[in-house]
């Protein structure tokens, strides 16, 4: 008896080359024959020979007239000249694989086009809304209420700013779905010019602090400010006006302001120490030894006062000490040159703070005149000592060739002149007060 070997994986990968219909002829046939060849086993085992049920040779008709058809398809793919019909033929072959990925990606394909579905809606919707009245309201409220404070308020601190304003203000500008506008305009010119072809980048920088510091005032209830470096492109008269504004500012809110200019953060702290209402701290960060970031609760050294310079002066003095002490002799002589520089701006701020009585100030616009009596105060002695002084120091702030470079002082005239220096301080101010 012929053994009939049955493989389920050839017959799906023939089915799946079939149209349906044929496919589910072919796996029939399989079937009964399958059947029949397990009955034949089973008569077999037990020699009964009875009829059993099973293909007809009528049966197999059809299954050789689609082995014919099959034939004649891969002969006429092999064979087909033109790339239209060999890519009709190869889309025949795959038209049961995309059905069949159709069928396992069914519940994402619904999900899809049902988002589709309401994405269409959503947008048929907005399309259909009309915001034409409460854009129409928005206006006339904002316009109201609004927008003529606003544009007033520009207006004032525009000339807060600067006494010299460009020739700008605030004007109303139409509105879309349901939102009023303020947009800038040229006061004055030929047609309407844009601002930022007109105006110089100092003007430009005045009008947005001006239409800021505006929306700031009006804001209810007061936001915090932060503002990073304010002030580029604004002259020395602007800085010192915007550092009042934000000091009066700084009375009924937080005002964080960063900075590197040195006189605006002088004129900031200034305004904000004259007002008694408007408590105020600066922080200070530099870079050590690499390492960017270290905070410093005080403002930088060039606005340092004597005071904290004399102190700063001493830690160095011990640093100094410790390297001294551990033979790091290079570190030591780049130590002693950094406090020689450093001791040259302390002598001449002790000039500005302390024999001058801060009357005229390195980077402060204003000159304090009622403090000019103080100088007839100053005995000739402490002079001559401070001049002394600053001679020994006076090459150390000068870049220096390598062929011309000064040798630092020692560590132990430095610490000594420090001393002096907080001798002389002292002795001036008491001279001050006895009199």
């Amino acid at each position: 008896m012929v053994e009939l070997r049955f493989d389920p994986t050839s017959l799906d990968e023939a089915a799946s080359a079939l149209q349906p219909s044929s496919a589910l002829l072919l796996r029939q046939f399989f079937s009964d024959a399958q059947k029949a060849y397990t009955q034949l086993q089973a008569k077999r085992s037990k020699d009964s020979w009875e009829p059993i049920n099973g293909p007809s040779p009528s049966d197999l008709l059809p299954l050789a007239s689609l082995r014919d058809s099959v034939l004649e398809s891969v002969q006429e793919l092999e064979s087909a000249q033109d790339s239209q019909a060999g890519r009709a033929l190869r889309e025949e072959r795959q038209e049961p694989e995309g059905g069949k990925w159709v069928a396992d990606n069914r519940l994402r394909l619904e999900e899809h086009v049902g988002r589709l579905g309401r994405i269409r809606d959503l947008n048929q919707a907005i399309s259909q809304t009309n915001t034409q009245s409460v854009t129409l309201l928005s206006h006339s409220l904002t316009e109201k209420f609004v927008t003529k404070e606003l544009i007033e308020q520009f207006s004032a601190k525009l000339w807060r700013v600067t006494t010299r304003p460009p020739p700008v203000r605030l004007v109303d500008d139409r509105g879309e779905k349901g939102a009023a506008f303020v947009r800038l305009a040229i006061e004055g010119g030929i047609g309407s010019p844009d601002p930022n072809s007109v105006l110089s980048a100092g003007e430009r920088r005045a009008a947005a602090l001006a239409a800021f510091l505006a929306k700031a005032t009006l804001a209810d209830p007061p936001q915090t400010l932060i503002l990073d470096d304010p002030v580029s492109s604004l002259d020395a008269e602007a800085r010192a006006r915007l550092a009042t504004c934000l000091a009066e500012l700084a009375k009924d809110r937080q005002v964080i302001v960063f900075t590197h200019d040195v006189p605006f953060f002088i004129a900031v702290f200034e305004a904000a120490r004259r007002d008694k209402r408007c408590p105020h701290r600066a922080w200070s960060l530099s870079k050590i030894g690499g390492v960017t970031g270290i905070q410093e609760d005080d403002g930088p050294w060039a606005a340092a006062g004597v005071g904290r310079r004399l102190e700063q002066l001493r830690q160095r003095c011990d640093l100094a000490r410790g390297l001294l002490k551990a033979g790091d002799f290079p570190a030591l002589r780049d130590q002693c040159l950094s406090m020689c520089a450093y001791m040259r701006t302390t002598i001449e701020r002790t000039v500005e703070e302390v024999f001058l009585g801060e009357i005229v100030v390195r980077n402060r616009e204003s000159v304090q005149v009622s403090n000019v009596r103080r100088i007839a105060e100053i005995p000739a002695s402490y002079c001559d000592r401070l001049v002394l002084l600053f001679n020994d120091y006076s090459p150390y702030l000068h870049d220096q060739q390598p062929e011309t470079a000064v040798e630092p002082l020692p560590l132990e005239k430095i610490e000594a002149d420090i001393a002096e220096l907080a001798s002389l301080t002292d002795g001036v101010r008491q001279s001050r007060k006895a009199h």
